[in-house]
């Protein structure tokens, strides 16, 4: 069993050191192939002209991409189950056995782009929201206690320590317990008063099972491992999935409230996906061939008028030469 151990003290900080890694060589440029402009987001640019976005925006708009292409898929399968429901008026769906399918399948097909809850996740990780009333009077309750928080990955071992003194001054602590909860997985977000806390989806399930605290007789038993329970609250998949299960009324009802919310995540993906269509032009070194035309010309002059000066005109050659061919390409296109 391997077992990682962090803890969190609170009189002092560790700093890490870095290391800077090695440059790494050129590689040779590809010639890119021509391939025409098409709208966005299916554009092959993305692929062929690695240098004219940044990796970050390709991810981005690949997720867009994924995101909406799969609830673009639910939404439809929805809608011909609820318009079936409506003209056979029957307790069986020949659509029901489809939406089940892609909702179980929802992580693999969306690539983690959209959540549980079926909301496009445009940054990191899908995420669960859960409660555990043990762990939320812990964060309200300042006592002092040594606590170690644990969570069983597999055949590791999570372990994540705090000790509590009577001069731990009550924003100090809070600090320090997010900390300590979140080298085990877990997340707190405190809004007026209230808490809730959260995990990875790949996550959730080992903190469901095992998130455990042990401490020295104050809030939690000494030598005992105690279990904190969590408890997740229904997401909307679950209840689609259920309510497919059991039919009737109760089923449109609940399938109409999540057509409405993919309706609304679809407009936002696309006003996401506007904003990012004039990011995409104002990236554009020229905005058409006649300004790259005019640019050549201006700097064919420049070097005809400083082809008296040797110096000059060196330096000039030489700079044309570290250009990548790649990058000539991208420019004259």
């Amino acid at each position: 069993m391997q077992i990682s151990l962090n803890t969190t003290a609170l009189s002092g900080q560790s700093t890490q050191g870095s290391t800077r890694p090695k440059a790494a060589e050129r590689a040779p440029a590809v010639k890119s192939p021509v391939s025409q402009d098409s709208d966005y987001p299916a554009s092959p640019l993305l692929s062929t002209r690695p240098q004219r976005y940044s990796v970050q925006l390709n991810d981005q708009l690949t997720t867009q991409q994924q995101a909406d292409r799969y609830l673009a898929t639910l939404e439809q399968k929805m809608l011909d189950y609820r318009q079936a429901s409506r003209r056979e008026n029957s307790a069986s769906n020949p659509h029901s056995e489809a939406i089940q399918q892609l909702l179980s399948q929802r992580a693999s097909l969306s690539g983690g782009s959209v959540d549980s809850q079926l909301t496009a996740v445009l940054q990191g990780e899908a995420r669960v929201n859960f409660q555990s009333p043990e762990l939320t009077n812990a964060l309200h309750t300042l006592q002092p206690e040594a606590l170690l928080f644990s969570v069983q990955q597999g055949r590791q071992t999570q372990l994540s320590a705090i000790t509590v003194t009577e001069d731990t001054d009550p924003r100090q602590y809070r600090t320090a317990m997010h900390n300590a909860l979140r080298r085990v997985g877990v997340q707190v977000q405190e809004k007026f008063g209230d808490i809730t806390f959260s995990s990875s989806e790949k996550q959730w399930p080992a903190i469901q099972q095992s998130l455990s605290v042990m401490g020295e007789g104050v809030r939690f038993p000494a030598g005992e491992v105690k279990n904190l329970a969590p408890v997740s609250e229904t997401s909307l998949s679950d209840r689609v999935q259920n309510a497919l299960t059991s039919g009737g009324q109760q089923a449109q009802n609940v399938v109409q409230q999540a057509l409405g919310h993919i309706s609304e995540q679809r407009q936002k993906l696309a006003g996401q996906q506007e904003k990012a269509r004039r990011l995409i032009d104002d990236m554009a070194r020229f905005s058409d061939e006649q300004n790259a035309v005019q640019a050549a010309s201006t700097l064919a002059g420049s070097l005809e008028e400083a082809s008296h000066n040797y110096q000059l005109l060196v330096e000039a050659v030489n700079g044309h030469a570290r250009f990548s061919s790649s990058t000539v390409q991208n420019l004259l296109r």
